[in-house]
């Protein structure tokens, strides 16, 4: 047998393989820039075991004419074999263990490219068809993307929705009494609606009873809600209110949240089939690109996910996952181009410095605002159970959370809330999802906040001698 020509045919089909996924990698990349990646090194190495190989195999096979051409064809079906077997049996069983997502088709949690435009849109119309059957809690809303539907219950009766949309014990309530000696309003996304746990299990319901005398905890936090949404629903719903005190809860992902476009295309298991508003610079002034934002029904009429307005200011948009080849005929191609994605070129607009800085800005403004409405901030940072395998993690030691990143670049106050929470075991931290806090973490993360604004109360010299003293002439509860 020649073992010169197997070795040239095993490495050519190996080769083979490297450049179809490196090229495939490479997109519009510049060459001159790829060639300087690791994918590209990986090409260049490729493309050489190519070149040696294709030679090596002309090389054997002219010299085989002249003696033995039987015995090159033996060898080179030889080396041929066992890779096509190996090829057919991995083909075969991605196939077999394929199943169908909210985002496609998934392979043993990989989910596979390509994202198909026209199944995306079949999805959302049977969420649709869902929430107008009134089978959700939320709804859309041309300003914020999403809202909370009012006097609305969930199927499983676990949320309940006031006259004004707001998180409360039951429908058809009004959350929002005229009067009251202390009003606190909530602004953030799922940790502060308490998604997963009922009403008297939120932090919101727990810090109402940490609280003696009149007085008003109203949560607006809403499920999915980036920093961005958080601003404007303050702006919108939670201004005209003049409340003494507004917490505002982040966490690491609403920072990433503020940088999409369209809720379904960076976050598919989700289900939420709308839009949000994306803001951005304009000479150096925040500006809102999409607004009004357009409704689920409107999107579902795109001919294509490139037909959507601002899709290149998503930053879950990767153009590779919806981009169909014909080498996607098989699915050991697809699961390789999943397993090693081609990485968007990050453009200015949604580049790591710009995540950075729109968000410090977002920051910025929504504690200015309200100040400026004679409220007190309260912000705080929620970590997440992400955030603990972080820490866990000899390798993630010394990385910075993303929303920690944006409260000191914005150097605005505010009360990392990791300290508090670690006070809770850590098998009860987390509701059995691990996505939300548990109700021992809620009513620990409460305390804290209840002990926070008493400390900011306490020291405040603008709060003395103004109506927002009332909030701390009364004693908190212990």
């Amino acid at each position: 047998m020649n073992h010169v020509l197997l070795v040239a045919i095993y490495a050519l089909q190996i080769s083979s393989a490297i450049l179809a996924v490196g090229l495939f990698k490479k997109g519009d990349q510049p060459l001159n820039v790829f060639l300087w990646t690791t994918s590209g090194q990986v090409v260049l190495f490729g493309l050489t075991v190519w070149g040696i190989s294709v030679a090596s195999i002309v090389f054997q096979y002219m010299k085989s004419r002249q003696t033995r051409i039987s015995a090159f064809r033996v060898t080179t079906a030889i080396g041929v074999m066992p890779i096509m077997i190996a090829w057919l049996t991995a083909e075969v069983s991605i196939r077999l263990l394929s199943t169908s997502s909210a985002y496609g088709e998934t392979v043993l949690g990989l989910h596979l490219r390509p994202r198909v435009w026209e199944d995306q849109i079949e999805r959302s119309k049977e969420i649709l068809k869902r929430l107008s059957e009134g089978e959700g809690y939320l709804q859309h809303d041309k300003g914020l993307g999403w809202s909370i539907r009012p006097n609305h219950q969930s199927a499983d009766g676990m949320y309940s929705s006031s006259e004004e949309g707001i998180r409360s014990p039951r429908p058809y309530l009004s959350m929002v009494t005229q009067e009251s000696g202390c009003r606190i309003a909530l602004v953030g996304d799922s940790f502060t609606f308490g998604e997963e746990v009922r009403y008297e299990e939120t932090w919101a319901y727990f810090l109402s009873q940490y609280l003696e005398g009149e007085h008003q905890v109203l949560n607006y936090g809403v499920p999915g809600y980036g920093l961005d949404q958080a601003y404007l629903r303050y702006l919108r719903d939670v201004r005209p209110l003049h409340a003494d005190i507004v917490v505002l809860g982040v966490i690491s992902h609403d920072i990433e949240r503020t940088m999409t476009v369209y809720n379904f295309i960076s976050f598919p298991e989700w289900g939420f089939p709308f839009a949000k508003p994306r803001f951005t610079f304009n000479t150096d002034e925040l500006v809102v690109l999409n607004s009004p934002v357009p409704s689920p029904e409107v999107i579902i009429k795109s001919n294509s996910i490139e037909e959507l307005p601002f899709i290149a200011y998503d930053r879950g948009f990767n153009k590779a996952e919806w981009e169909r080849t014909w080498l996607d005929v098989s699915y050991l191609f697809r699961f390789m181009t999943s397993k090693f994605p081609r990485w968007p070129v990050r453009k200015a607009e949604i580049s790591d410095d710009t995540r950075l800085f729109l968000n410090s800005a977002i920051m910025v403004k929504i504690v200015n605002a309200i100040k400026e409405d004679g409220s007190l901030p309260v912000v705080v940072y929620f970590p997440t159970h992400g955030t603990f395998l972080r820490m866990s993690s000899e390798k993630m030691v010394n990385r910075q959370e993303l929303a920690l990143d944006v409260l000191e670049q914005s150097r605005v106050q505010y009360t990392d809330l990791t300290s508090c929470v670690m006070h809770v075991r850590d098998s009860e931290r987390f509701v059995t999802s691990t996505h939300h806090y548990s109700p021992q973490a809620n009513k620990r993360v409460a305390k804290c906040i209840a002990e926070d604004i008493a400390d900011m109360g306490s020291g405040s010299t603008e709060l003395r001698g103004s109506s927002r003293e009332a909030c701390f002439t009364r004693s908190w509860k212990g």
